[in-house]
C-alpha cells in the first residue's frame, strides 16, 4: 500500500497569492485616494466668543461656517427679515406687557441696516422665547436665536432671560447681533 503524502494543493498557493496581490493593491489604492484624489480638507475655523458672550452666558453653534460669510453679506445689504415667536405654558409667567412686538423692538434696534422688502434671497434671523420649567426665576425664560439662509441654518445663540430687565435683554441681544458679525467677518 502506498503512503499518501499531504501537502499543499498547488491551487491553495495560487489562491493565497492572489488573495495577498488583491489586499495589496486594495489598501494601496484606497490610500493613493484618500490622499491624493479626494483629500480631507481641514476646517481652519475657529469661532469668535466675545467677551460680552462670557459676562450673559451666550452659548453659540456654527452650524454653516461656508454659508456663514454669505450670511452676513446678506445682512449688511439689508436682505433680511426678523421672524419671532413665544412658546409659552398655559400658566405662563409672562408679564402682560410682553408680546412679538416688544421682543422685534429690542432686534430692531441692534441693527443699523434699514431692511429691504421684496428680496429673492434673504436672512432669516428667527429667534424664539421659550418658557421652561425652571424653579429659578433666571432661568425661567430663554432666547434662542437662528440665522437661516433658504430654511438651512447657519449660526445660532441660545441664553437664558432675565424678563424683568430691560436693560439686560437689550445688551443681550446687541450681544448676539455682533457676535454673529464677528464669526462672519473672520
Amino acid at each position: 500500500m502506498k503512503k499518501r503524502v499531504y501537502g499543499r494543493n498547488p491551487s491553495q498557493i495560487i489562491n493565497n497569492f492572489y488573495t495577498l496581490a488583491t489586499i495589496v493593491i486594495m489598501t494601496a489604492v484606497i490610500t493613493l485616494y484618500s490622499k491624493y484624489i479626494h483629500p480631507q480638507k481641514e476646517q481652519n475655523f475657529t469661532p469668535a466668543v466675545l467677551p460680552c458672550q462670557t459676562v450673559f452666558q451666550i452659548t453659540q453653534k456654527i452650524s454653516n461656517d461656508k454659508r456663514l460669510d454669505e450670511a452676513w453679506r446678506l445682512f449688511e445689504q439689508g436682505n433680511y427679515m426678523f421672524d419671532g415667536g413665544l412658546l409659552l405654558h398655559e400658566n405662563s409667567l409672562l408679564p402682560k406687557r410682553f408680546s412679538l412686538e416688544y421682543i422685534h423692538a429690542f432686534f430692531e434696534n441692534s441693527t443699523q441696516v434699514v431692511a429691504v422688502k421684496n428680496a429673492q434671497k434673504f436672512l432669516n434671523i428667527k429667534y424664539e422665547m421659550i418658557e421652561n420649567e425652571s424653579v429659578n426665576p433666571l432661568q425661567h425664560f430663554e432666547l434662542l436665536v437662528s440665522f437661516r439662509i433658504s430654511a438651512i441654518e447657519v449660526f445660532r445663540m441660545y441664553t437664558y432671560l432675565d424678563i424683568n430687565n430691560d436693560k439686560e435683554i437689550s445688551q443681550k441681544v446687541e450681544c448676539i447681533m455682533n457676535s454673529f458679525k464677528e464669526n462672519a467677518q473672520q
